[in-house]
C-alpha cells in the first residue's frame, strides 16, 4: 500500500509539473519604476546618439505608472531613414512578450552584449516577432497600430530597442512610441484570427479585434438600451477550431464591468447559433476603466486558469465612468459603450510563434444550393444575370468573372439584389440587402468575352510644343484640372482648314485649354480655354454632326 501511495503521489507531481507552466503565465507586468534606467534613455538618428529629454514612464507601463496621451517622439530629422529609441533597465530582466502602440520594430539587447548597447549595431540585438495577417513577421508597427511582440524562450535583457524607418512620403520625419507593456511570459494575441460578432453595429464589429486601435461602439438611438447585468451588450470572438486562452485584455474599454464566458456547446453547432445553455461563465470583472486619454489603456482580465474553447463571449454589464471632460456625456445615459481592442491571449510556453497560426477553413466545398451550369469553348470572362419569367431583373449574379474552358457551374443562393441601403451616406458603408425570391421559373442570361488586349500606341498627354501657351494656341497641352475624357475624329471635308483633325476635350479647366485639336500625328494645332466662354467650362463629351444639314466648315 505504501508503494502504491508513493506512485500516485509521483504521478500527481508529474501532472502538476506539466500543467504549471501554462497556469503560471501571467498577464500582469512585473516591471517596476526603479528598474528603468533613465540615464540610458536615448535616441539615434543619422549616426548620432543623443539623450531623450522626456521621461520613459510617459510611454512605459510599470506596476505603478501608465502611459499618458502624448507618447514619445524620437529621431527627429530632416531626412528619411532609420531612427532608434532605447529603453534601458538597471538590471537584467526576463522578457517574453511586449505589447506596444506604435514604435516601429522591436529588438532587445543580447545578454552578452555590453550595456547599454550600440543602437546602430544590429548584431547586438535580438529581433522580436509578431503575428500579422496569419503570418510571423518582424514588420514595423506604424502609427498608433498595436503590436504583440514575442521573444525567444528564456530571453533576458537590459534594454529594448525600437526602430522606425521613415520614407520620403511620410507626413513627419520622426518616430513615435505610444506605449509599452512588458510581460515576463510568452503570449500571443489570437483576437485578429477570430470572427468578430457584436449585437449592435455589427458592420463595424471587426474593429474590436484587429490591433488597429480603431474604435467600435454599440450606439443605435433606436435600439440601444441601458447596459445592466439584465441587458448586457455582447461581443464575441469565434475561432475555426478550439484554442487555449488564459485571459483577455480590453483597450480603450468603454464599459465598467463584464462577464466573460466560454462556448461549451456541441462541436456541430456554430457558436453564432448557440443557446444560452451553450455558454459557461469563466469569471466576472468589475472596475474596468476607459483610461482616456492614455495611448495604451490596458484592462487585464485574467481567467486564473487556461480555457480551451472555440469562442469567447464578453458581456458588458455596466457603462463606463467618466474621469475626463472629453468623455462626459458620451455614455448616452448608460446606453452607449465602446471598445478599441479586445486581445485574447494564448500562452506559448516554449512553443514557436508559428504554432499559434490557425489554418484557414477550406471553403472550396461550401457553396449556395442552386447550380447554374454553362460551357465555354475557351477561357472567358463571364457575366450572368437572372430574370423572372416576365423578364424582370432579380439578380446580377456575376460580373466579368474568369472561368476556364469546358463545363462550369455558378452557384445562386436564391436571393435577389433589389434592396438598396439608402442610408449609406450617413454611415459610410454601402450594402445591397437581399431577400429570397418567390418559387417560380427564372431565366439566366449571360455574356462572355476573352481578355482585353491593351496596346500602348501613343500618349494622350505630352508637354506641348512649346510646353507653354502661345498666341496661336498651338503651345502647351490640355487642362490643368481634369484629364481628357472625350475624343472625336473629323475628316478633312468637315474642317475649316480642310485637313483631318482629332478633337480632345476635358471637363474643367482654369487657365489652360480644355478643348484642343491635333493632326493625325498628334501635333497640336489649336485650342480654347473655355467652351462657349462658359466659366471653367470644358468639353467632357464630343460628337460630330455628319447630317445632311450640317453647318459647312464646322465639325
Amino acid at each position: 500500500m505504501v508503494t502504491t501511495h508513493r506512485l500516485l503521489v509521483s504521478m500527481y507531481l508529474l501532472l502538476l509539473t506539466a500543467v504549471l507552466p501554462l497556469l503560471a503565465q501571467s498577464l500582469q507586468t512585473p516591471l517596476k519604476v526603479e528598474q528603468i534606467d533613465v540615464a540610458t534613455f536615448a535616441q539615434w538618428v543619422d549616426g548620432v546618439e543623443t539623450p531623450v529629454t522626456d521621461k520613459p514612464t510617459i510611454a512605459v507601463y510599470t506596476k505603478t505608472t501608465a502611459p499618458i496621451h502624448t507618447g514619445i517622439n524620437f529621431g527627429a530629422n530632416k531626412a528619411p531613414g532609420v531612427r532608434h529609441l532605447r529603453v534601458g533597465f538597471t538590471e537584467q530582466i526576463e522578457v517574453g512578450t511586449v505589447i506596444t502602440s506604435g514604435g516601429g520594430k522591436l529588438s532587445v539587447l543580447k545578454a552578452d552584449a555590453v550595456y547599454p548597447g550600440d543602437l546602430s549595431d544590429d548584431t547586438q540585438w535580438i529581433s522580436a516577432e509578431r503575428l500579422l495577417n496569419g503570418k510571423v513577421t518582424t514588420n514595423e508597427v506604424s502609427g498608433s497600430t498595436m503590436g504583440v511582440w514575442v521573444l525567444p524562450p528564456g530571453t533576458k535583457t537590459r534594454a529594448l530597442r525600437f526602430t522606425q524607418t521613415i520614407v520620403a512620403t511620410d507626413r513627419q520625419f520622426i518616430g513615435w512610441l505610444g506605449g509599452i507593456y512588458l510581460l515576463t511570459d510568452r503570449m500571443t494575441n489570437l483576437g485578429p484570427q477570430a470572427i468578430k460578432i457584436t449585437k449592435n453595429n455589427d458592420q463595424r464589429s471587426n474593429l474590436i479585434a484587429d490591433e488597429s486601435s480603431s474604435q467600435w461602439d454599440n450606439w443605435n438611438e433606436a435600439t440601444s438600451q441601458v447596459i445592466t447585468p439584465f441587458h448586457p451588450e455582447p461581443m464575441t470572438l469565434i475561432w475555426p477550431k478550439k484554442v487555449t486562452l488564459n485571459g483577455i485584455d480590453a483597450f480603450w474599454c468603454g464599459f465598467g464591468a463584464a462577464t466573460v464566458q466560454e462556448y461549451v456547446g456541441p462541436d456541430a453547432t456554430h457558436p453564432r447559433e448557440a443557446t444560452e445553455a451553450d455558454w459557461k461563465t469563466i469569471k466576472e470583472f468589475t472596475g474596468l476603466e476607459n483610461k482616456y486619454p492614455s495611448t495604451l489603456p490596458i484592462n487585464v482580465m485574467e481567467f486564473g486558469k487556461t480555457v480551451t474553447t472555440r469562442a469567447i463571449r464578453v458581456l458588458a454589464t455596466a457603462p463606463t465612468v467618466s474621469y475626463h471632460p472629453h468623455t462626459d456625456g458620451t455614455m448616452k445615459g448608460g446606453k452607449r459603450i465602446w471598445l478599441g481592442e479586445l486581445m485574447a491571449f494564448q500562452p506559448l510556453g516554449t512553443a514557436t510563434l508559428a504554432s499559434a497560426i490557425i489554418p484557414p477553413v477550406d471553403l472550396s466545398a461550401v457553396h449556395p444550393p442552386i447550380p447554374i451550369k454553362f460551357n465555354l469553348a475557351k477561357d472567358s470572362y463571364v457575366t450572368l444575370v437572372i430574370d423572372d419569367k416576365d423578364g424582370n431583373r432579380v439578380r446580377n449574379l456575376l460580373s466579368a468573372t474568369l472561368f476556364p474552358a469546358g463545363d462550369n457551374i455558378a452557384w445562386w443562393d436564391g436571393m435577389d439584389d433589389l434592396g438598396r441601403d439608402h442610408g449609406a451616406a450617413s454611415h459610410g458603408l454601402y450594402s445591397v440587402p437581399g431577400t429570397f425570391v418567390k418559387p417560380g421559373d427564372y431565366q439566366v442570361h449571360g455574356l462572355f468575352r476573352q481578355a482585353i488586349d491593351l496596346r500602348y500606341e501613343f500618349p494622350v498627354y505630352n508637354s506641348g510644343n512649346p510646353p507653354w501657351m502661345t498666341a496661336d494656341s498651338s503651345g502647351s497641352w490640355m487642362s490643368n484640372h481634369t484629364p481628357p475624357s472625350s475624343a472625336v475624329f473629323v475628316p478633312a471635308d468637315g474642317t475649316a482648314g480642310s485637313q483631318p483633325r482629332v478633337y480632345l476635350g476635358s471637363a474643367v479647366s482654369e487657365g489652360t485649354h480644355s478643348l484642343i485639336w491635333v493632326d493625325l500625328n498628334g501635333k497640336k494645332l489649336g485650342g480654347v480655354v473655355w467652351v462657349n466662354n462658359g466659366l471653367w467650362a470644358g468639353a467632357p463629351f464630343l460628337a460630330r454632326d455628319a447630317g445632311a444639314e450640317a453647318a459647312p466648315g464646322n465639325p
